[in-house]
């Protein structure tokens, strides 16, 4: 699914137009973003939270710790309770 398709099917099912959904789902990716950006926690209720991880290299003392101490870094995805169930829920059937 794409976000054309994403924002076709939550219009279908509101009284929201696709574009509106569009738009939401737009500005939705660019404010989680800009939060994750300023070092914050975003947590959307039953669709999950969102965070940074970093990872580095150790440093001898507190001091010594700056930017060069960071090798790369990530976002990393918690899903809430919702789709946590959905994944307990999955069945597997080999396909032909």
């Amino acid at each position: 699914m794409d976000l054309e398709k994403l924002s076709e099917k939550i219009a279908y099912g509101s009284s929201l137009t696709q574009a509106d959904c569009y738009a939401v789902i737009i500005s939705l990716v660019a404010t989680v973003s800009k939060e994750l950006d300023e070092g914050k926690i975003v947590r959307l209720g039953q669709l999950g939270a969102f965070q940074i991880s970093v990872k580095g290299t150790a440093s001898e003392t507190p001091e010594a710790v700056s930017p060069k101490n960071v090798r790369s870094a990530s976002i990393i995805f918690r899903p809430g309770k919702k789709f946590k169930a959905m994944l307990k829920d999955l069945h597997f059937i080999r396909k032909k």
